[in-house]
């Protein structure tokens, strides 16, 4: 389960990403800040944004749509 990866009008939920990873979301969000730097949430918003500058440099998609 690549929680990153899900739609960018999803919200993303650290319940549903410390299931798929069998920890609880307390010990989820300690060892993922541990082993990348930075927060669950913080790492899926720049994943998310990345994506949107990705799209909007590729393709003539309007800003609104991407949002």
């Amino acid at each position: 389960f690549d929680f990153s990866r899900c739609p960018a009008s999803a919200a993303f939920r650290l319940i549903s990403a410390s299931r798929a990873a069998a920890f609880s979301p307390w010990h989820f969000h300690r060892v993922f800040q541990a082993l990348t730097g930075e927060t669950p949430a913080s790492y899926v918003r720049k994943r998310r944004f990345a994506e949107i500058c990705r799209r909007l440099c590729e393709t003539e998609m309007p800003i609104a749509a991407l949002a």
